[in-house]
This record gives C-alpha cells, structure tokens and sequence, in this order.
C-alpha cells in the first residue's frame, strides 16, 4: 500500500513538473466565441448609452416661460425632471410649446389670473375648465375646454328607430382620450365633451357632418 501511495505522488510530480511555470491553462473550444459575444454586448451598451434622448431641464423652462407670460407656475409633485423634445434649445420653446410637451408627458396646464397649474391628465374632466361655444383662434389646442354640442333628435324612417345624441357617444368615443369626457345628458338633444380643444374640434365637425 505504501509502495502504490509512493508512485502515485511520484506521478502527480512529474505532471506538474511537466507544465512551464506561467502557461496558462488549455483553452475551451467556445472561449473565443464567448468572448466575442461579451465584446459585441459591451459595444452595444457602449452604443446606447451615446445615443441619450434629448431633452431639456423642466424646471429650468418653467422659470423662463414664467418671465415670459408674467405668471407663476404651480406643478404636480409628479412633474419629470426632464421633458423629452426633438433637439430643440431651451430659448426656442415658447408657452404654446411647453403646453404640447406637457401634453405629451401625460399632464394639462390650467390658468387662473396669476398662476398655471400644471396636474395630471387623469384629472382632465375635474378641472374648471371653460365652456367654449364658438371656436377661437386665440385659444391654444393644447388647453382643455368644454362644449355642449346640439344634436337635434331625428325621427325614424321606414321603422328604423328615432336618432339621439346618446347614439353617437359609442361612435365618438374612440376617437378622444381615455381620459376625457363624453356623455349625453337626459334630454338626448346634445353631447357634452370636456376635451383638448384641437380634438373638441374635431368632434364637432364630425357631428355635424353626420348630421347634415
């Protein structure tokens, strides 16, 4: 027994002896492949990183429209820091852009005489919005209003049943945000929407294509 433990050491020595001092263990068949696949994900994230989505300061905007329009802005705690844009410098955004970029990031502005709020969209039909009748040209597309459109009750013809406001609400609907306001109230003659006012627009001239 001792005999055998001795050439088994005698062995492992000259192995090891056997081995330069230095050289570096045989390499796996799938080393390079490996290692090529590292490099390429290393350079992609290299890539990425590079390639930043533009973007400008929000708070540092908000201080310079507040100069321009002379009033106070007043923002929701969830406001970003940054507001995503298209390579646009600071100095070129004016309200109406500030607005649209607002929009974008899911909140509305709303003013009162001496400040804007600035709350999230979900709050779009809460908010104390104008009634706005008749368009107006000074009026941004990017602020919230509300419009009562009349829609005259139509009898049915050759047994089909009579037209209400109420039916065109599945019709319309699709075409505004989730988060605005569509309803019929009970005397079936008119539509209420609380939305942006480009798209309040928009509606109208629908309905009021549909009925002509």
């Amino acid at each position: 027994m001792r005999t055998r433990l001795v050439s088994c050491l005698s062995a492992l020595v000259l192995v090891t002896l056997a081995v330069p001092a230095g050289a570096q263990p045989p390499t796996p068949p799938d080393a390079p492949a490996a290692a090529e696949a590292r490099a390429a994900a290393e350079a992609r994230a290299a890539a990425g990183a590079e390639i930043a989505r533009p973007s400008v300061d929000t708070f540092a905007l908000l201080r310079q429209i507040a100069d321009d329009i002379d009033k106070e802005f007043i923002g929701d705690p969830m406001l970003p820091p940054r507001l995503g844009t298209i390579d646009t410098p600071l100095d070129d955004i004016d309200y109406e852009a500030l607005r649209g970029l607002l929009r974008l990031n899911g909140f509305v502005t709303f003013e009162t005489d001496e400040h804007v709020l600035i709350a999230p969209i979900q709050l779009m039909r809460t908010l104390p919005t104008r009634l706005l009748q008749n368009d107006d040209s000074r009026v941004s597309d990017h602020e919230v209003v509300t419009r009562l459109i009349e829609v005259p009750a139509v009898a049915g013809r050759d047994g089909e049943p009579p037209f209400y406001a109420a039916t065109l609400v599945p019709v319309l609907r699709p075409m505004m945000p989730t988060e605005a306001q569509l309803a019929a109230p009970p005397s079936g003659e008119a539509l209420l929407i609380t939305d942006f006012y480009d798209n309040v627009r928009r509606i109208t001239a629908v309905v009021e294509a549909l009925l002509d």
